[in-house]
Order: structure tokens, then sequence, then C-alpha cells
């Protein structure tokens, strides 16, 4: 239950990035340098998310077959 709040919290910062980088790129509003460092961490963050859970799958499956 855990991982999942954890993966729906790092799909809504993307979003919220998205919508920043959006505006910024688009609608010619200023993208200052704090919302540039949250993207990236957003970023890395649900990067680290998703391997985190791809190697617990992988553990999990390489040791039903033993």
């Amino acid at each position: 239950m855990k991982n999942i709040i954890s993966i729906i919290l790092g799909i809504l910062m993307f979003l919220k990035s998205m919508e920043l980088l959006y505006g910024a790129i688009f609608l010619d509003k200023p993208l200052n340098p704090l919302i540039k460092i949250i993207f990236i961490l957003t970023l890395i963050y649900i990067f680290y998310v998703l391997l985190k859970e791809f190697i617990l799958f992988l553990k999990s499956k390489y040791n039903k077959n033993l």
C-alpha cells in the first residue's frame, strides 16, 4: 500500500511539474530555478520508485522458482 501511495504521489508531482513546464514553454511564463530543481528531483524520485518496484518484482519472481 505504501508503494502505491508513493507512485501516485510521484505521478502527481510529475504532472504539476509538466504543467509548470508547459506554461514556461508555450505561455511564456517564467520558470524559476527552484521549479527546475523540483522537476529534476521529481523525475529522479519516479525512476527510483519504479526501479525499486521492478527489483522487488524480479526478486519475488526469482525466489518462486527456487
